[in-house]
């Protein structure tokens, strides 16, 4: 009987060479496939994921770059009876689930996904796919949050929750998971200029429940009074010295009740006033 090890290493053999891309590839999935099978069936036996990943990784020569084909990663999760795996081998990654009998359905859009990796976590009574999307190199990153409702079958999709955030340097935890509750941060890019992709901007806050196996957005909260300044400048574009191409902002200053935004060649500061919960411009003044 061929072990998983020689079944996955004619697999390798044959989806190599393929470079992944946004379209699903045969060969690679078969290669996944075969990766996710031997994770689980070390993992499920004590075996940690890096451990069960050796086998599989003497065979490609583990490469330096996440977009080399031979940089394998894997995650597993346990959900009583039954196994949630994502395996990747390069940019080409694939979320797999095991029950007794074998493998189980899932979403169809978790069993391909380029550039995007996760790990899984309960929140109620769903479990969480959090992935994120991979880079060589970058300062900011999407994520995709999906929530798996548990059926005869396997799972099902009960909703997903997407955004964007950076590496380093932006204030708060992306996700936070306790109990039935979910907070993701995010940013929203600014419509009326733009900044580099290192600056923190617009951030939001949105929470979610998942209670029993169903899973909503209670509210969306802005946590940056740019994004007043930002709806000002939007409706302002060509009239009282707003040119309608602001370009990007070079500074970005903010202290309680204002925000000034430095642009090439000119400076708008905003009073703001908070009104509920919100931010509204009560002054604005521009400089040039």
């Amino acid at each position: 009987m061929i072990s998983d090890v020689d079944a996955f290493r004619v697999a390798w053999q044959a989806a190599s060479a393929v470079v992944a891309d946004e379209k699903p590839n045969a060969k690679l999935q078969v290669a996944l496939d075969r990766l996710a099978e031997g994770v689980v069936a070390r993992v499920a036996h004590g075996s940690t994921v890096q451990a069960a990943l050796k086998p599989f990784l003497a065979i490609v020569k583990n490469g330096d770059a996440v977009s080399d084909p031979g940089s394998l990663d894997a995650t597993a999760f346990r959900d009583g009876d039954r196994w949630l795996v994502n395996v990747r081998m390069g940019f080409a990654s694939s979320v797999s689930a095991f029950g007794k009998n074998g493998r189980l359905a899932l979403p169809p859009d978790l069993r391909w996904s380029y550039r995007e990796f996760g790990s899984f976590f309960r929140t109620g009574g769903l479990i969480a796919f959090d992935a994120t999307s991979l880079s060589d190199a970058g300062i900011r990153f999407g994520y995709r949050l999906s929530f798996l409702r548990r059926t005869p079958q396997g799972y099902a999709s009960a909703g997903t929750a997407k955004g964007t955030w950076l590496y380093e340097g932006a204030p708060g935890l992306r996700l936070v998971a306790k109990g039935d509750w979910i907070i993701l941060l995010s940013l929203d890019p600014p419509r009326a200029f733009f900044t580099d992709n290192a600056t923190a901007l617009v951030r939001r806050r949105s929470t979610w429940s998942a209670k029993g196996s169903v899973v909503r957005l209670v509210r969306t909260e802005p946590l940056d009074p740019v994004r007043a300044a930002d709806d000002w400048l939007l409706a302002h574009r060509g009239k009282g010295g707003v040119p309608r191409e602001l370009g990007m902002a070079i500074d970005v200053h903010r202290g309680k009740g204002w925000v000034e935004l430095g642009f090439d060649r000119l400076t708008v500061r905003f009073d703001l006033a908070l009104v509920g919960a919100k931010n509204v411009v009560r002054k604005a003044t521009v400089k040039p």
